[in-house]
Order: C-alpha cells, then structure tokens, then sequence
C-alpha cells in the first residue's frame, strides 16, 4: 500500500503504571529506504533488508563465513551470526542462524543444533527451500529501488506494556499470566506476544517495578526521540536472552522492527504533578529569572507550571512524546508538530531530522533490522505519510525510490 496504517500510542495515564493490552496497528515498512544520495548519505543502509544475502553477485553461498548475512531455512527471513532463527510454523523452536559461531546455539535458543550450517569445512547439508539472493547496496549517490518481495509482511499481533505481574526475574510465570501470554500470542506470526516499552531493552518500570519478560514475549526495542540511534545501543534483532537494563539477562527475542519516535505530532505534556499544566520546557528566560518551577513523575500533589506553560521537565519527570522537546539543527522551541508546515524553517528540520534519521536506519541494519515503523503519531495520520513520502523519496505520481512505499 503507499500509506502504512500507524500506531497510536497516547497514554492512558500519566503515570503509564498499569498494564495494559494494546493492539499494534504498525505497519511496518522496509528499511530499504535509507538510500538518499544527498549530504549524510548512509551507504551501509542502502541494500534491501527484505530478502538474505544468501547470495551475494551471483556466487551462492553454500559456504560463508561467522557472521555473514544469509537466510534462515523455512521461513526466507533474514539472520546474521549471532542470531537464532524461527521456525516455519508457529510453535517451532528457535534455531541457530546458519552464520552463528560453531556451538553458539547452545544456551541461546530453543534448539542448539543448526537445521543448516553454511560454514566453511562444514558437512551439514542444507535443508528447506533454496537461499535467496539479496543486492549489493549501490555505489555513489543514485537512488537505487529495491527488488519486489512475494508476500504480505509480518503480522505483529496484540501485545503488552508496562511492568506484567507475575513474571519473576528468571522468566517463570504464574499459571494466569502464562494463560495471559498464551492467549494473546496467536496473534502474531511469530506465536510469541510482542511488548514495547518506550525503549530499546526492558528496564526499571514505573515507582522502579522491574520489567521481567519470558521466552514467549518478542521485545519491541523504540527510538522514542529524533535521534541518532547509534549500533552499540541497539540489541540484535532476533536475539533471545540479551542483556537488559536491570542488570540481568532477558529471555525474551529481541523483534526485527525498530519502532520510530513517539508522538511528534502533537506538543504533548511533562508527565507527574504538571500533566495538563506544563506543555513546554522552560526558555533561558525562565530560567534566568527562576521561574522554572520542576516537575516530579512521582509527585503526589499537584503543581501548576509558570505563566507560559513551561517547567523543568527533565530532570525529575519526562513529556508524553518527543513534540515536547526541541531538536538540534531546527529552529523553535518545539519544532517537530510543524514539521511538515512547508516553510523554510520546517524545511530545514526536515532535512536534519531525516539526516539523523539515516544515522539511525544504518545502525539498525548493522544489528540485522529489517523493518522501521513509520513516527507513532498521536493524532495526525497525514505526519506518518509526510515521514515516508520524505524518507522514501516519492514524488507527486506517488512513485518512491522504496519500491514497498509506492
């Protein structure tokens, strides 16, 4: 289709302290369109994420080396070393990517053994359906379409945020939960029940409830700001019992998509005792004149902001969406709910915006990414398709240089 659904994702509470069921409308696109040729141009993002380099100028892999992109037997999904496989119907163990290290499977998926081992001096026949080609990323600055792909893409299903009762720090779960979790993951094409936590890996929750997952949830990692995402803070995709932000190891698998920022279509509000009241960060002015007052998430009483709306919201609480912050390279407090304003300062926060956006797109498929959501817009629909038509460079035919957005 040429205009991706999006994902609402305004807050029921200002606190976000219970757990709710959400269903994901993203409609995820492929990262293939990280191939401007303009200034911070982003080579490595160039090539297609949709199809494996099982395949690469015509020479067929049937032997490659640790590390090397190539595809998963069954499912024609991609993989890279380090990376466990699903299998091709849903309740399939995990398996070890055809690239991963000798013995690497072990610990870190379902099944140790590889159903395909590409490595060279291995005698482990390939099974399943024949590995697919995928191009070489162009040289120079010409916009180069990706090649069509068969098939819909991934159904991400229904999914969870917020801390879950009744997971412990190993990943057991209660009798109840596990039902929770078991009803809700048929609903994805991966049999695993999707969770976003407003971050790239689960973390301390609100009033510091810790964000314990199981095997059977597939994380959600979100770059809730503009950005530059760089590589070393991103998990790689398809990885299961990662490191989180607790100190421990998750056993959830890290999803393929990267989720974009979060509500920069509206200015939003500081979250705790000025909800409602503070919709924008203090000016130098204020705080020159000390008329910052701050907010606090986990304040009890409520506070009111200064005359202007604004208040300290960045040391003890935080905004609903990245529309609250202003943005490096753009003019104007809160830039990004006028992006798409069509005047010369917009047009210039377009470019730095995409511009880190590149950055960002290049580090996700250095971490074997292979789908961006479109920005998860709050109310304006029109902003996600502003975001791709930008990003995928189409023209007023709607044809785009990202063959998926046309």
């Amino acid at each position: 289709t040429k205009l991706p659904a999006h994902h609402c994702s305004k807050p029921v509470s200002f606190a976000r302290q219970q757990t709710m069921v959400k269903l994901f409308a993203v409609v995820a696109f492929a990262l293939c369109c990280a191939c401007s040729g303009s200034s911070g141009e982003v080579p490595a993002a160039q090539a297609s994420l949709r199809g494996s380099a099982a395949q690469v100028a015509g020479q067929t892999l049937l032997q490659c080396s640790v590390g090397e992109a190539v595809q998963c037997p069954g499912t024609g999904s991609s993989c890279s070393g380090e990376q466990c496989c699903t299998g091709a119907s849903p309740g399939d163990p995990t398996f070890p990517c055809p690239s991963a290290p000798v013995g690497w499977g072990q610990g870190h998926c379902q099944v140790q053994e590889k159903k395909v081992d590409c490595l060279a001096g291995s005698q482990t026949p390939p099974v399943g359906p024949p590995l697919s080609p995928v191009p070489l990323p162009p040289q120079g600055p010409t916009l180069s379409p990706i090649p069509p792909t068969s098939g819909a893409g991934p159904i991400w299903g229904c999914g969870l945020v917020g801390s879950i009762p009744g997971i412990s720090a190993d990943g057991t779960a209660t009798a109840e939960t596990q039902s929770l979790i078991d009803g809700i993951k048929g609903s994805s094409t991966f049999n695993k029940t999707t969770y976003w936590d407003w971050n790239f890996r689960p973390k301390l929750g609100e009033k510091g409830v810790p964000e314990y997952l199981t095997k059977d949830i597939l994380f959600m990692p979100n770059v809730w700001g503009v950005g530059p995402v760089g590589a070393d803070m991103l998990v790689e995709a398809g990885q299961a019992n990662f490191t989180d932000m607790m100190g421990g190891t998750s056993p959830a698998t890290m999803a393929n998509i990267l989720l974009g920022m979060n509500e920069p279509d509206i200015y939003g509000s500081c979250m705790g005792n000025m909800f409602g009241s503070c919709t924008a960060p203090c000016d130098d002015e204020a705080v020159r004149s000390n008329d910052c007052p701050t907010a606090w998430i986990g304040g009890s009483s409520p506070a009111e902001a200064n005359s202007r709306g604004q208040c300290n919201c960045w040391q003890h609480s935080e905004a609903t969406g990245c529309g609250f912050w202003g943005v490096d390279g753009c003019k104007g407090a809160q830039p990004l709910p006028g992006l798409w304003d069509k005047t010369e300062e917009a047009e210039q926060c377009v470019d730095s915006v995409m511009d880190k956006w590149k950055q960002t797109a290049a580090a996700a498929y250095q971490k074997g990414y292979k789908y961006l959501s479109t920005p998860m817009v709050a109310v304006n629909v029109s902003y996600a398709r502003n975001f791709i038509e930008r990003a995928c460079g189409c023209d007023a035919s709607g044809n785009c240089a990202c063959t998926d957005a046309s």
